[in-house]
């Protein structure tokens, strides 16, 4: 097996590993040290985690910065407000902190929830590798929304250190008590590469009041977006950007709706010229 060209442990380890079989994963890479260089690249470009593993994942890549840079498809697949963490010293990423924190406050609040197994605070500090393609998660907390929308708006530090503008696909899962306010995902609309989005439970505004965030503004013509499904009810949060995919390739668009708004919905649809509108009634 050693004598392999590195193509061919490649395409094995890839037709037999599953993104959630560490074990596995991890016995293939102590089988030598020429596995270990090769496989390890492939085994962290779609990496998929439950709730607990995440203080892992972002400790051994704060151990071996390098592959950080393979990491492109991330799942979060199950998710839990706190976990039992081991006692860790958190201070080591305190200047990670500090380089995406805007106040000494924050950096403070930020420590805090590390240290208390804070699932949202740990997933957050993953979001600011700079590869990421593709991410599904069910959740979003504090600090991911903090951390996204500081990133699609190019806050600082992120106007010279941009994360998320590999982001093509993203995905949203919702449990039954848990709900978004629309406008919390409008800065990621921001982002160019954004090429699919897929929002459960998105609860929209009866306010049109509540339908805008300082600091994002929408100009047409400016989003790619070609999927869009969303499930919500009222009238404000996401007509904004609807609006915005005007002429440009928004292909397809699928809500899961009450009647409310809809006459104005439907209005705004027919207006940008969506070739493919799917609406479903709620009883």
């Amino acid at each position: 097996m050693n004598k392999l060209p590195h193509e061919a442990l490649i395409m094995i380890a890839q037709s037999t590993f599953e993104p959630w079989d560490f074990k596995f994963r991890i016995s293939l890479l102590l089988a030598s040290r020429r596995w270990r260089s090769v496989l390890l690249p492939t085994f962290y470009s779609q990496v998929r985690l439950d709730g607990p593993q995440i203080m892992s994942l972002v400790v051994a890549l704060k151990e071996n910065p390098s592959n950080e840079s393979c990491i492109n498809i991330l799942t979060l697949w199950s998710y839990n407000p706190r976990f039992k963490a081991a006692t860790h010293n958190v201070s080591k990423f305190r200047s990670w902190i500090k380089d995406i924190s805007h106040s000494q406050a924050e950096v403070a609040e930020w420590e805090d929830e590390l240290e208390k197994g804070n699932n949202d605070a740990w997933f957050a500090l993953l979001l600011t590798l700079k590869c990421i393609a593709i991410f599904h998660s069910k959740f979003g907390g504090k600090f991911v929304r903090c951390i996204v929308s500081r990133a699609a708006l190019r806050e600082g530090p992120f106007e010279s250190m941009p994360i998320l503008h590999q982001l093509g696909f993203l995905k949203i899962v919702a449990n039954y008590r848990t709900t978004y306010q629309a406008k919390e995902f409008l800065p990621l609309f921001l982002l160019q590469s954004l090429k699919s989005a897929d929002l459960d439970g998105v609860i929209e505004s009866h306010s049109p009041n509540d339908s805008a965030i300082p600091g994002v503004r929408f100009v047409p013509r400016t989003l790619s977006t070609v999927f869009l499904c969303l499930c919500g009810n009222g009238r404000y949060g996401m007509m904004d950007l609807i609006s915005s995919c005007r002429n440009r390739t928004l292909e397809h668009f699928e809500w899961q709706h009450t009647s409310t708004g809809l006459r104005e919905i439907l209005q705004t649809v027919s207006a940008e010229n969506i070739p493919h509108f799917t609406f479903h009634a709620k009883a």
